[in-house]
């Protein structure tokens, strides 16, 4: 899953592809790379960042969405907002990434059901204003599970089946790095929900605190932990350096094709 950021502030690639024509070509240049789906964000969700408004959003994403249709490429559109879900849509858009996981909005569902889409119900404790304040679990597994059979109970509850449902732990969202390894390291864990996984650990702080690297020089980082999760055999793997990951899973692939 590739990331593309239209906006003035996310942590990573903040401004990069923003505006309309920057992002456009990002997005040509991350399919080329061998992306399977783009996930189109137009709000920035690092720690400490606050929400724009519902018009604002529609602004930044709407356009490229309409541009990219037609491309007969899967789009993801990573919004809270039912308005920009809505539209996201109506003109192509047939996954909702909402970190969320449809408790900000509730009637996005009705808008995955409408077209048969699909939803990612993402796990974060708060909001990203507030989220890496002093976060803190008992046990991790144990409550982001709980969380996700509430959440996949009210999909469920409103019409959606359950192949329509994708779960992703959150990495970064509200963990601490003892929280975040846990989880990868765990991540089988999740299995027991007989869902998709999706995971996002591209470019996170948790590489940072192990390695003392800045966001840029986090590739590394990344690629060890995508290896880690696909030999696991997670679904979905969201990150923003689509070239070296596919040539990292495609050489992680062939070697396990050989293993006698």
């Amino acid at each position: 899953v590739g990331i593309v950021n239209v906006t003035p502030d996310s942590f990573y690639d903040g401004g990069r592809y923003f505006p309309i024509e920057k992002a456009y070509s990002h997005c040509l240049k991350l399919i080329e790379e061998g992306a399977d789906i783009l996930d189109i964000g137009g709000e920035s969700s690092r720690p400490g960042s606050k929400r724009i408004s519902e018009e604002e959003e529609i602004e930044r994403v709407i356009p490229l969405i309409k541009k990219l249709n037609g491309l007969n490429k899967t789009i993801s559109i990573d919004t809270t907002k039912f308005k920009v879900a809505q539209l996201a849509f109506k003109y192509g858009a047939r996954i909702l990434n909402d970190i969320s996981a449809a408790r900000w909005e509730p009637d996005v569902i009705k808008i995955v059901k409408e077209y048969d889409g699909k939803i990612v119900l993402m796990h974060m404790k708060g909001s990203p204003e507030n989220m890496q304040v002093n976060p803190f679990y008992k046990d991790v597994l144990k409550e982001i599970g709980e969380f996700f059979e509430e959440r996949i109970e009210f999909c469920l509850s409103k019409g959606l089946r359950e192949d329509q449902l994708i779960i992703d732990p959150g990495i970064g969202f509200g963990k601490r790095l003892v929280d975040n390894l846990k989880i990868i390291a765990n991540i089988d864990y999740f299995k027991k929900f007989g869902l998709p996984i999706f995971v996002g650990p591209s470019r996170k702080s948790f590489i940072g605190k192990i390695t003392g690297a800045k966001v840029e020089q986090r590739l590394a980082g990344t690629l060890a932990s995508v290896i880690y999760l696909a030999s696991k055999g997670i679904d979905y793997i969201r990150v923003h350096d689509v070239y070296e990951t596919v040539q990292a899973l495609k050489v992680y692939q062939a070697i396990i094709e050989k293993e006698v």
